[in-house]
């Protein structure tokens, strides 16, 4: 770094480069995917995280999913990602975090669903 560039440093700036920093440590989460005539569910283990630090976001049939927690010597950060069908419906997307266990489901469109032809006899 010049000494013009270490100028420009406020104290502010200067008092958060001298604090040490946790080292944050990426996680794969173990995530079980089912599926039925209606929806595909997910659950993934993600211990210690919070509901307030999960983000579930779907883009081009993209869901990603990732969480933070803080562990006793690093910050751990959650994260997958999965190419999802095009039978499911953006919309009908909905999470519950229950004792660190995440449960996505993903409803199907109607058209996707199953459906019984009824035959008719003449």
């Amino acid at each position: 770094m010049t000494n013009a560039a270490v100028a420009n440093i406020t104290p502010h700036q200067d008092q958060r480069l001298s604090q040490p920093t946790r080292p944050v440590r990426e996680v794969r989460p173990a995530v079980d995917v089912y599926e039925n005539a209606d929806e595909l569910l997910m659950r993934a283990d993600m211990p210690g995280a919070d509901a307030d630090s999960v983000k579930i976001r779907i883009e081009n049939s993209l869901l990603t999913v990732q969480a933070q927690r803080e562990g006793s010597d690093a910050t751990l950060q959650y994260y997958r990602a999965f190419q999802v069908p095009d039978s499911v419906d953006p919309e009908g997307i909905s999470a519950e975090l229950k004792q660190g266990v995440l449960h996505v489901q993903l409803k199907k469109h109607e058209r996707a669903k199953p459906r019984v032809i009824q035959i008719r006899s003449t």
